[in-house]
C-alpha cells in the first residue's frame, strides 16, 4: 500500500478528493447482532470475512495488516477499526457490571446498592430503643405495687369467659374464633364496644312484616329490647360486637317501611339505625334516614316532639354526645332542633357544657361534643380571627360564673363571639396537649378546632 494510501485510510482528516477513486457501498445493520456492529456490503451476503467471537481471523488484526477485497485494502481497514472499536466498547460495558464468582455452584453473590439520601441507615439502633422502652413500662406495670399486668390478664379472662359464654346461648361461637375473642377482649380503643341492636342469628330466610315485633324477633333483636321499659344507657355502649350472620342491611331497611304503625316505631327507628352494625352499611345513608324522619314528623306533630322522644329512649351520660352525633349525621335536620333544646341559642351555655366535659376529662366525649357543635347556628364553620394569647372575652369565658337570669333562662350577659369562643377551646386544649402523655383523643380535638376555623 502506498504512503498515499496511508495518509487517506489512516487518518480521518484527510481530504475528500482523495477518497475519490473509491465506490462507496450501500451499508445494512444486522440486528442478529447484540453487542457488535456488523457492516456489510448490499451486493454481497458473504460473512466469511467477519472475524470470529475471538477475534482471532488474522485479516481484522488490531494492527490492521494487508488485506485484500473487492474495495480495496483501505476499505477493508475502515472495517477493521469499526470491528476493533466495536470490541473496546463492549469490554468497557461488561467491565462496569457485578463481576460474579463461579468457583462454587452453590455460593451467593452479593452485590451493593445505592439506597439514597433518604435511606435511614440507623434504622435498626432505633427500633432496638424501642424495644427496650417497651420492656421498661412491661416492668414498670409488673411491680407489685401497680399490679397492672395481674389485674389487666384476670380482667380480660373474666370477659373472654362472659363473652363466650353469652356467644354460646345465642349458637355464635363458631363464627366468632378465640382468636378473634382474644383480640376483642384485649382491644383498648373501644373499636369492637359499641351499641348492637341486632345481636344474635336471624331465624328466617325472609323477614316477616305483619306484625313489628315479629319482625325485630326474627332479625335477631333480644326480646328484652323490645320491652317497653327498655332505654339505652352508657353499659351498652360498652358491649362486643357479637357478629351474628344478619340479612343484608338493604334487605332490613326495605322491609321495614312495610311494618304497620306501632307506639314504639320510632324507638326502635332508632335502635336500629344507631346499631354500630347497621350504621356503617351504605344502604343506612341520609337519603333514606331524612325520608323516615319526614315520616315520623307527621306522626308524632313536630321536630321537637322527636327529640324529647329520644331523651326518653337514650338515657346517656358519659358518651352522650358519641350517640347523638352519630344520629345528626344520618339526620342533619334533626341538628338545629337538638342545638335548640340543649343550649337555647346561648353562648354561654354551650361554653359551660364544654367546660364540664373539660374539667372531668371525659375527652371520648368532648371530642363528639365539638364535632356535633360545629356546623349548628351557635358554631357555625367558618373563618377565625388569628388571636394570639388570651383576649379580654377569652378571660371573661374562663371567668364565666354561669350565672343566668331566672325568669327568661337566658344568660344575663351578651353572646359570646365565635372568634373568642373558639379561641378559648382551643386554648384549653392545648393546654392539655403540653403534656407528653395526653389522651389520644387531645391532638384530634386540636386538629378539629383549627380545621373547621380555616387557622393555623
Amino acid at each position: 500500500m502506498s504512503d498515499q494510501d496511508n495518509d487517506v485510510l489512516g487518518d480521518s482528516q484527510g481530504s475528500g478528493d482523495d477518497m475519490s477513486d473509491f465506490e462507496i457501498p450501500q451499508w445494512k445493520y444486522d440486528a442478529k447482532e447484540d453487542d457488535d456492529l456488523v457492516l456489510s456490503s448490499s451486493s454481497s451476503d458473504d460473512e466469511s470475512d467477519a472475524p470470529d467471537d475471538n477475534g482471532s481471523n488474522e485479516e481484522y488484526c488490531d494492527d490492521m495488516g494487508p488485506h485484500t477485497t473487492s474495495y480495496g485494502s483501505g476499505l477493508d481497514q475502515i472495517l477493521s477499526r469499526v470491528k476493533k472499536s466495536s470490541r473496546i466498547t463492549r469490554a468497557s460495558r461488561t467491565a462496569s457490571l457485578p463481576v460474579i464468582s463461579k468457583k462454587n455452584k452453590g455460593d451467593l453473590a452479593i452485590t451493593s446498592f445505592n439506597l439514597g439520601a433518604s435511606f435511614d441507615s440507623k434504622v435498626t439502633d432505633k427500633v432496638e430503643q424501642l424495644k427496650s422502652v417497651r420492656q421498661m413500662m412491661e416492668i414498670g406495670l409488673s411491680q407489685p405495687e401497680s399490679n397492672g399486668v395481674v389485674m389487666r390478664e384476670e380482667t380480660i379472662r373474666g370477659l373472654k369467659t362472659r363473652y363466650r359464654i353469652k356467644l354460646e346461648k345465642n349458637d355464635m361461637l363458631e363464627s366468632v374464633g378465640p382468636d378473634l375473642i382474644d383480640v376483642m377482649c384485649r382491644d383498648e380503643t373501644g373499636r369492637y364496644r359499641d351499641w348492637y341492636f341486632i345481636t344474635k342469628n336471624s331465624k328466617d330466610e325472609t323477614i316477616p312484616t305483619r306484625n313489628i315485633l315479629g319482625f325485630f324477633t326474627s332479625l335477631g333483636v333480644n326480646p328484652k329490647i323490645l320491652e317497653d321499659e327498655f332505654h339505652i344507657v352508657d353499659s351498652h355502649l360498652d358491649e362486643l360486637d357479637p357478629y351474628p350472620m344478619v340479612h343484608h342491611p338493604a334487605y332490613i331497611l326495605q322491609e321495614f317501611e312495610k311494618l304497620p304503625i306501632h307506639t314504639n316505631t320510632f324507638k326502635w327507628w332508632l335502635f336500629l339505625i344507631l346499631d354500630k352494625t347497621i350504621f356503617n352499611s351504605l344502604e343506612c345513608n341520609v337519603f333514606w334516614c331524612e325520608t323516615m324522619i319526614h315520616k315520623f314528623t307527621i306522626q308524632y306533630g313536630s321536630l321537637k316532639k322527636l327529640v324529647e322522644l329520644y331523651w326518653e329512649y337514650i338515657q346517656l351520660k358519659e358518651r352522650k354526645y358519641y350517640m347523638l352525633y352519630r344520629l345528626t349525621r344520618l339526620v342533619p335536620s334533626l341538628k338545629s332542633a337538638f342545638m335548640d333544646d340543649l343550649f337555647e341559642k346561648d353562648s354561654k351555655k354551650l361554653v359551660k357544657q364544654f367546660d364540664v366535659l373539660f374539667d372531668s376529662q371525659n375527652y371520648k366525649d368532648l371530642l363528639y361534643f365539638i364535632l356535633f357543635i360545629y356546623g349548628s347556628e351557635l358554631y357555625p364553620i367558618g373563618n377565625d380571627s388569628n388571636l394570639e394569647g388570651e383576649t379580654d372575652e377569652a378571660k371573661e369565658i374562663m371567668n364565666f360564673d354561669g350565672e343566668f337570669d331566672t325568669l327568661s333562662g337566658q344568660s344575663t350577659v351578651n353572646p359570646i363571639p365565635l372568634q373568642s369562643m373558639s379561641q378559648y377551646f382551643k386554648d384549653c386544649i392545648i393546654d392539655v396537649s403540653s403534656d407528653g402523655q395526653c389522651a389520644r383523643e387531645i391532638p384530634i380535638m386540636l386538629g378539629i378546632l383549627k380545621l373547621f376555623s380555616f387557622q393555623t
